[in-house]
């Protein structure tokens, strides 16, 4: 019985450690549907990576405890509002990669659209930024088609893009 049981709990500790790295893995259980997240976010949008890309080191850390690493920004031109305060036309920075599950924009992602689910982070009195739920509905806008639909449906915006 004795020897069953230290059998056991080797097995138990070695699939631990054999399955350890599934633990980390970037999975989300719990994805909100469009109509959640409407209500749950600040700010819903469409927007146009312009550049640049920038790096971390412009970014105080200590002004976002909850956020673990900030590994830089990327420059948006706001292309249509369905949810807060911003104007198409409006430039923003997004904060890139803040987790590692989270979306990393490069400069060949410069040009790309994408749609936005986010909350807004202030930095002081001058510098604003947005981010994005690691396991929210933000992507680009050919894969959020059906959201877009949604949205546009809900916000009675009809305007072609």
């Amino acid at each position: 019985m004795k020897k069953s049981f230290i059998v056991l709990c080797a097995c138990i500790f070695t699939m631990a450690l054999l399955s350890r790295q599934d633990a980390w893995s970037c999975t989300c259980f719990d994805k909100l549907s469009v109509q959640e997240a409407f209500i749950k976010e600040e700010y819903i949008f469409i927007a146009k990576i312009t550049g640049p890309i920038k790096n971390s080191e412009i970014i105080n850390l200590e002004t976002f405890p909850y956020i673990e690493t900030i590994r830089g920004t990327v420059v948006m031109s706001i292309e249509k509002v369905y949810k807060g305060e911003l104007k198409p036309g409006e430039m923003i920075d997004l904060l890139s990669n803040t987790l590692t599950c989270d979306p990393s924009f490069t400069e060949v992602d410069i040009g790309r659209e994408f749609l936005i689910y986010s909350k807004r982070y202030q930095q002081g009195k001058l510098q604003t930024f947005y981010r994005m739920d690691t396991c929210g509905r933000s992507g680009d806008v050919k894969i959020r088609a059906d959201d877009i639909l949604y949205l546009e449906n809900l916000t009675g915006i009809k305007e072609k893009r």
